[in-house]
């Protein structure tokens, strides 16, 4: 894969040309690769979208047939603002992106495995609906430095119960 060493402006109707678009990934080092919004954009089939670094401040997609949503050191502040039947997904990794302040309503997600927010320094709340993540393995939160609470009902004791899972968070927060 060759380097590209300037930016690359994409109009987002660019992917209106590709209604049956699955798999998207946007990388690199230092992401060139610049559009202004996702906002209308039909990505009702992608199932994995990754974007490293990615520069958009909101990510207002249909996102009902994702199944891994990997956005690590991105710009990203919140997701989209409508609940979304995300039984599909089992993947989110905003790990780094220190500008999220809030995750979306995620209580259609039934089979989400996988919720890694560790480094998003600006989070400071989690919605009561990740209480209803019954298939969570992996929660992540080191160094969500404004999150200080999280939803009581949490099920944690089940989650430490199942073989291989990950619990990890601050010592501040209060359970």
């Amino acid at each position: 894969m060759n380097k590209v060493n300037r930016e690359i402006h994409m109009n987002s109707d660019a992917f209106s040309k590709m209604p049956n678009l699955r798999f998207l990934r946007i990388y690199g080092d230092e992401n060139k690769c610049m559009v202004s919004h996702l906002e209308g954009v039909p990505f009702a089939e992608v199932r994995h979208l990754e974007w490293a670094q990615c520069p958009l401040k909101t990510l207002n997609i249909c996102a009902e047939k994702l199944v891994s949503l990997r956005m690590p050191c991105s710009k990203v502040e919140q997701l989209w603002d409508d609940v979304q039947d995300l039984v599909n997904l089992k993947e989110i990794d905003l790990s780094g992106s220190e500008l999220l302040t809030k995750l979306p309503d995620l209580s259609q997600a039934k089979n989400l495995k996988i919720l890694m927010l560790g480094g998003c320094l600006s989070l400071m709340e989690t919605r009561s609906s990740i209480q209803y993540l019954n298939k969570l393995e992996v929660l992540y939160l080191r160094k969500c430095e404004s999150l200080t609470s999280l939803p009581i009902s949490i099920p944690f004791k089940d989650i430490i119960n199942f073989p291989g899972a990950i619990l990890l968070i601050d010592d501040k927060i209060e359970l």
